[in-house]
């Protein structure tokens, strides 16, 4: 491990501050843009040159913002928090940090009106709610922040989100009553059984309709008190969520919870006793190959279908399916925005996928799938493209672009590539979804107009006209044209959940097709067929939280409208009203005092994330004082880490490192200085502590890769000194390798690494695919004072491959060879012991392992040559116990797999050796606070009984059950 602990402390310590990192999370980085900084009387905005005249707006609605929030917290924010503001990903969304005092990352591109109901603009949305988070951690906050986190329990995530949303929104259809409904129903509130797709969303509602009860029964002030109280824990003064809410309230959170679980109950059941359900639509239903439909499309000639979802949660892959019943071929997959869209000709079809923009941005582009699957083929790159429909003439294809924020309809020329602006608005509109009338001479689309309404308006190509077909009062959405073309059938959320309508083109009158207590929405209209005149309608009905099916139900269908009746005290708590919101409801236009932009200097935005002392004694080098510190810069310019261990006893054994790494468009460029310790290699009857003291400067880039795929290049250049310590007289240590030398190394390495895994709720155990190539060459030359010269290569593959059901079998092989002379420590070849082996998001696998090392389980002596052969086979079922084991509410055992094994290994040059065992394995996956480790317990047996080392044996490891 020794020889990776310079890029340990590079990528490995450091990732955990670049998760507080802003926009380059998601891609849209600083590299190649300027950015800017306006001050106001509470804030800083932070932004690039291209957002000046957005960032004058978000100034004023987070002073205005600010105004209520602080009237209603009974307290100013204190500093000047930071907003960062970003466009470069299509992603609507906004983050809070808890921090020194607070910042917020926003991402102001905002279409996505799917995604929310009512008229709010999407910056008088994002904006107040991420300043109630600042808010609220600031309320919160004792200090040392750490060992508040540490102590007590200050922000749950349930409480966090649901009182942003109480005290800056309103309750409506998607920010709880939908998920909220359906939940109850099912009688399933849990939104960490990882079984439903909306469970991020059940969080939300579950949070935003406790704070709201609550605040219904016992009026604002209790929610105020309950963030102001404090316990003492080892006398320090902390906040803690249940504490504090036993104190305020009188009652624990467990028995508030009852106590709410049971009104909800009434709420919804009453509801459901007075509207329709699933079995009252009479439908066939289709069998389709996803559990959550995001779109489906019929064929031109309704023989196939075209399906966009997720297979089930065990199985999250977004996926585009086309075919029959029993009869489905994948022909995409990623993340895939619907609708989608059949060419007329029925052979093509047409959607939209997130993916790398041209300036490093997650961008929506328009992509073309053939219908067998073959052929896939981009058409837009970096456009911000999506909802293709095909004109009836086949060649053109209509889309929805966003360009400084706003919708706008565009043309594209699929036989010239010529793009032609359609219709544009000088309002601030948003489009969800367009389709073109099947006599390709109207195209018609859902609008919301920002702070006014939301509608179906139906736009005349030659014409150049808009005619506005619903009344704008409810959130009409995804309109479906009847085969002749005269209705049109949509989705309304006037329910509180989607249900389903039709409107009249010529007379706009609009008429109830389903009346569902957990929704229904419309997908499709079929021609007409025998026993329906009028055609059928393609409805994705919501059965649970747990799925959808999709039914076909006659367009003549009607329901009665009629209103639900529910006791007064069972709803009122839905219409309370924080002041917060009443007064965000007038959120002033006008220009604020603001200063003028001024270039932005990361350095000076330099942010502390944590910093612990703490002391030590470790027997070879003694006491003392030992800690790290970390700082980050929001958007990734700067991140530096710092740590060490003095000594007091023994100064010559203190030991420390510092690390500094950026992150640009172009990739991640970083250094470390360092002399530290580091365990080397495991001779007979000890292990080797080698002082390393030297620096390291790497580069790693990512490549557009893709969907479920990466691909990296990473480089780096390494001087270090290497001198054994330990055992004092390390000359003395017993093994098949010579003594351990000391030796100065100027490395140079270059290493690629591609694969492939889709994702699977038990990947950590047993995946059900993946693949991956890894190149790596390092080269040691002797200049600057090095004394070593020698080459490595190192080429490893793997792959997983399907048997029967969901039984696996895992094939892995490695090739490395070396030239030139190293250290004798620095052996190349297998190991006697396994060495510890995680896969940790953007972190480097072989930080927590050496590199040059397998092992042949059931041999427990090392072999050392200049060329190594090794492989490695294993049968993998699943057997899916979930131990449901849990200690000290950080450390829990879950689900578990059997493997069958087989082992290779040839070494040549040195201590020639041929092995192979086989055996069997129990691996399982270890959760340790938010990480997921994979251990296993395994029995060995050695087919080469002869070789030195060779035994039965009975081991425990913890490595990932991929090689990388």
């Amino acid at each position: 491990m020794g020889r990776c602990i310079s890029m340990g402390l590079l990528f490995g310590l450091l990732v955990g501050g670049a998760q507080a990192q802003c926009f380059d999370l998601l891609g849209g980085g600083p590299g190649g843009r300027r950015w800017y900084v306006i001050e106001t009387p509470h804030f800083r905005l932070v932004y690039p040159a291209s957002l000046d005249t957005l960032a004058t707006q978000v100034a004023a609605v987070a002073e205005a913002s600010h105004a209520a929030l602080a009237a209603w917290f009974g307290r100013a924010l204190q500093g000047k928090p930071r907003l960062y503001l970003s466009d470069a990903d299509d992603i609507a969304n906004g983050l809070a940090v808890p921090l020194g005092d607070g910042y917020s990352c926003i991402w102001l591109y905002g279409n996505e009106p799917e995604a929310w109901t009512g008229t709010t603009p999407w910056l008088k949305r994002v904006v107040p709610h991420e300043l109630a988070h600042l808010f609220h951690y600031q309320a919160v906050r004792s200090q040392p922040a750490w060992l508040n986190l540490l102590l007590g329990r200050p922000l749950p995530r349930f409480w966090t989100e649901g009182l942003a949303q109480y005290t800056t929104e309103s309750w409506d259809a998607q920010r709880g009553e939908r998920w909220l409904r359906i939940a109850v129903l099912d009688d399933a509130l849990s939104y960490e059984d990882g079984r439903s797709r909306w469970n991020g969303r059940l969080l939300y509602a579950v949070g935003h309709a406790q704070t709201r009860w609550l605040a219904w029964q016992q009026g604002d002030t209790t929610l105020r008190r309950i963030l102001a109280h404090r316990v003492r824990r080892l006398g320090v003064p902390v906040h803690d969520f249940y504490a504090a809410f036993r104190a305020v309230t009188g009652t624990s959170y467990h028995t508030f919870y009852e106590r709410w679980r049971r009104h909800v109950n009434v709420l919804y059941n009453t509801m459901a006793g007075q509207m329709e359900t699933p079995d009252s639509l009479r439908g066939d239903t289709l069998a389709v190959p996803v559990a959550y439909v995001d779109d489906l499309a019929p064929s031109p000639d309704t023989t196939r279908w075209a399906v966009l979802g997720l297979p089930s949660m065990t199985r999250p892959v977004r996926t585009l399916y086309v075919g029959r019943p029993g009869r489905w071929r994948t022909v995409a997959e990623g993340d895939i925005r619907p609708p989608v869209a059949w060419s007329p000709d029925g052979r093509w079809v047409a959607f939209a996928r997130r993916a790398r923009g041209p300036t490093g941005g997650l961008v929506y582009d328009l992509w073309l799938a053939s219908a067998d699957g073959r052929v896939q083929r981009r058409l837009t790159r970096g456009r911000r493209a999506f909802s293709p429909t095909f004109a009836p003439d086949g060649r053109r294809l209509a889309f929805i672009t966003v360009s400084k924020g706003y919708a706008r309809l565009e043309m594209l020329d699929l036989q010239t590539g010529t793009l032609q602006l359609l219709w544009t608005s000088r309002a601030p509109v948003h489009i969800g979804m367009v389709r073109w009338s099947p006599d390709g001479q109207a195209l018609v689309f859902d609008r919301f107009v920002e702070g006014v309404r939301r509608d179906l308006v139906l736009w005349r190509v030659e014409e150049d006209s808009l005619i506005v077909l619903t009344s704008g009062r409810y959130d009409d959405r995804a309109p479906v044209w009847s085969p002749d073309g005269q209705r049109l059938a949509f989705t309304s959320l006037r329910d509180g959940v989607p249900n389903v309508f039709v409107v009249d083109r010529a007379t706009r009158r609009v008429a109830r097709v389903t009346r569902l207590v957990a929704g229904a929405r419309v997908l499709a209209w079929l021609p007409p067929a025998p026993g329906f005149p009028e055609g059928r309608l393609v409805v994705a009905v919501t059965l649970s939280k747990y799925g959808e099916s999709v039914r076909l139900i006659d367009a003549r269908r009607r329901a009665i409208e009629r209103k639900v009746v529910v006791p007064e005290p069972y709803q009122a708590w839905r219409r309370q009203v924080a002041r917060p919101r009443r007064m965000l409801d007038s959120l002033p236009t006008s220009p604020i005092l603001m200063s003028a932009p001024k270039p932005y200097r990361p350095w000076a935005n330099l942010t502390h994330v944590a910093s612990l002392a703490v002391p030590y004694y470790l027997k070879p080098f003694g006491g003392g004082i030992g800690g790290f510190t970390l700082w980050l810069e929001p958007l990734g310019y700067h991140t530096i880490a710092a740590g060490g261990m003095l000594s007091l006893t023994r100064l010559r054994y203190s030991w420390g490192w510092i690390s500094y790494l950026t992150r640009r468009f172009w990739g991640m460029v970083g250094g470390t200085l360092f002399r530290w310790i580091s365990p080397s290699v495991r001779y007979d009857h000890a292990t080797l502590i080698e002082a390393q003291t030297g620096g390291v400067l790497g580069i790693v880039r990512n490549l557009p890769a893709p969907p479920y795929g990466r691909r990296r290049l990473s480089a780096y250049l390494r001087y270090w000194d290497r001198r054994p310590v330990w055992p004092r007289h390390p000359e003395r240590l017993q093994g098949p390798l010579p003594p351990p030398e000391t030796g100065r190394q100027l490395d140079v390495v270059f290493k690629v690494r591609l694969w492939h895994r889709r994702p699977y709720r038990y990947h950590a155990v047993h995946p059900l695919d993946g693949a991956g190539v890894r190149f790596r060459i390092l080269g040691s030359v002797p200049v600057l004072g090095a004394t070593l010269r020698f080459v490595r290569l190192d080429v490893a593959a793997y792959r997983i491959w399907p048997v029967i059901g969901s039984h696996r079998l895992l094939t892995y092989g490695r090739v490395q060879a070396q030239r030139g002379h190293s250290l004798p420590q620095d052996y190349l070849g297998l190991a006697r012991s396994d060495a510890l082996h995680l896969l940790l998001p953007d972190v480097e696998p072989e930080i927590f392992a050496p590199s040059l090392r397998e092992r042949v389980r059931g041999y427990r002596r090392l072999a050392a040559g200049r060329l190594v052969l090794f492989g490695s086979v294993e049968y993998r079922l699943p057997l899916h116990w979930d131990l449901q084991t849990e200690l000290l509410g950080l450390l829990r055992l879950g689900t578990t797999a059997l493997a069958v094994f087989a082992d290779g290994a040839v070494v040549r040059g040195g201590m020639d050796t041929d092995r192979l065992g086989v055996g069997v394995e129990m691996k399982s996956d270890l959760h340790l606070g938010p990480f997921v480790l994979t251990h296993a317990l395994g029995w060995a047996y050695p087919l080469s009984p002869d070789e030195p080392g060779a035994r039965r044996e009975l081991y425990y490891r913890i490595r990932a059950t991929v090689p990388f």
